[in-house]
């Protein structure tokens, strides 16, 4: 018997989304983002790859010791898909499924161009009305790794913020 792969509904994934809304999003942002990820998978030990993309201009991307060049090309592929769709890669994936099919057959779209894989999360700035930034991680499960993703997006980078007040 195969082993069941974790489902999120596609209508949890939006309501994640719609709560993912930061106050400011520019440069900095992105940066810290991408360091707190950083942060949390050396302290893990986690073979991470995070890529943090402000429009279309990458402003922070990180290998973890034990991340391979494999997962730099996953990382580029789940953001085409969440920027293609204007949502999390994750949801992009479990859309299709929960219609009876995948990403792939519906689009025509796959791998290494594309890659409906957990792990890339659209970051909202307060007031606007499009997407401004996507926070991605690949090396990690793909659940792992969107949640990863979001608990980063949730901090707005706290970790970093709470260390440099001290």
């Amino acid at each position: 018997m195969e082993p069941e792969i974790p489902f999120t509904p596609p209508t949890e994934l939006l309501l994640e989304e719609d709560a993912l809304i930061l106050e400011r999003v520019d440069e900095v942002t992105c940066y810290s983002l991408g360091r707190y990820i950083v942060e949390l998978g050396l302290e893990e030990q986690q073979p991470l790859t995070v890529s943090v993309r402000l429009g279309d201009r990458e402003v922070f991307h990180a290998g973890l010791p034990g991340s391979t060049a494999v997962n730099d090309v996953v990382v580029t592929a789940k953001w085409n898909t969440a920027k293609r769709g204007g949502h999390s890669s994750l949801f992009e994936r479990n859309v299709w499924l929960a219609r009876g099919t995948t990403f792939e057959e519906a689009t025509g779209l796959t791998f290494p161009a594309y890659a409906a894989f957990g792990g890339a999360v659209p970051v909202w700035q307060q007031g606007q009305d499009h997407v401004q930034a996507f926070v991605t991680v690949s090396g990690l499960s793909q659940e792992e790794d969107h949640a990863l993703a979001v608990k980063a997006i949730r901090s707005g980078g706290a970790k970093r913020r709470e260390r440099d007040d001290e």
